[in-house]
C-alpha cells in the first residue's frame, strides 16, 4: 500500500502566504482522526490540523466559491482533491 506524504508549513491565522483559503465541512487536530488517518495510510504531525472535505473558496466573494457555510481556512496541502487537506488554519477577513 502506497504512503501518503505531507510537507508542514506554518501559517498564521490573517494571511494564506503557503496555501489556498478553503472552505472545509470540518476542521481537526489530526491526532483526533489518527485512526482515519493511519488507515488512509497518511503520514502525519499529531500536531497538525486537517480540513476534511474542502472546496475553494473565492475571498473576492465572486460566483458559488463566494458563500462558505463554515470556517474558511488557509491550507497548505490539499490531497485527495480536496477531500483531506493539512496545516489548515483559520482565516479572519475582518
Amino acid at each position: 500500500m502506497e504512503r501518503h506524504t505531507h510537507v508542514r508549513r506554518d501559517t498564521t491565522s490573517n494571511q494564506c502566504n503557503t496555501g489556498a483559503v478553503k472552505c472545509c465541512n470540518s476542521v481537526a487536530n489530526a491526532s483526533d482522526i489518527a485512526s482515519v488517518l493511519n488507515m488512509l495510510s497518511y503520514s502525519y504531525d499529531p500536531a497538525d490540523s486537517v480540513g476534511i472535505d474542502c472546496t475553494p473558496f473565492n475571498i473576492y466573494g465572486v460566483g458559488e466559491a463566494a458563500s462558505c457555510q463554515q470556517q474558511p481556512v488557509c491550507c497548505s496541502n490539499d490531497t485527495e482533491k480536496g477531500f483531506i487537506n493539512f496545516g489548515c488554519s483559520p482565516m479572519n477577513f475582518n
